[in-house]
């Protein structure tokens, strides 16, 4: 299983690999990923507005908002070999994760998570039953991570929560895990940090 994690700190793209061990990361080039042309341009696009000041250009918010639909996107287009997570740390971070209770988020203090209660949120009854009905399909079935469609939900939902709950929290996912993922293999074109093509 490849992790990429989906963010724009210092880089033309948001895409990183993360290799077996948790340190190992290095730039994933979308066009070698396969990526659509016009998801591509999206990312480039998304990252040229994430300039310190999205306050004026097009609100914080919906940069935030638009960074998890993006990551919905590539998750589809990367399918299931892969997962997409939008990460984000801090005492204002939200975690969209399957364990929890009916349709609470956790919030991760000093590396464990927090069951933090949605009621207090702000987030709408809709937003509430999509929360439920996308972890009943992970809990009949075989746990995580779950297929491209169900974890791109994840990210549809995380997206509906960042814009109901405002600039109170930065809403993260993680494909449904409380936990870092496993240590795996390493890829054949993952060598030293670097993306290489195979």
């Amino acid at each position: 299983m490849v992790y990429l994690q989906f963010f724009s700190d210092y880089t033309e793209h948001p895409l990183w690999l993360r290799g077996p061990a948790w340190d190992d990361v290095g730039h994933a080039d979308a066009d070698e990923l396969g990526l659509s042309t016009p998801l591509q341009e999206d990312l480039a696009d998304w990252c040229a507005r994430d300039d310190g000041d999205d306050q004026v250009r097009d609100g914080l918010l919906g940069h935030l908002v638009r960074a998890l639909d993006l990551a919905r996107r590539v998750q589809l287009e990367l399918g299931g070999e892969h997962e997409v997570w939008r990460c984000e740390s801090g005492r204002h971070a939200l975690l969209l994760a399957l364990p929890g209770e009916g349709a609470d988020l956790l919030r991760m203090e000093a590396g464990r998570p927090v069951r933090l209660p949605i009621r207090t949120l702000g987030v709408s009854v809709a937003t509430r039953r999509r929360i439920h009905r996308w972890r009943a399909q992970r809990r009949h079935a075989d746990g995580l991570p779950g297929d491209a469609a169900w974890r791109a939900e994840g990210l549809s939902i995380a997206a509906a929560i960042q814009e109901e709950v405002g600039l109170d929290a930065v809403v993260a996912y993680r494909s449904g895990r409380t936990e870092e993922p496993p240590r795996a293999p390493v890829p054949p074109w993952f060598r030293g940090g670097q993306w290489r093509a195979s």
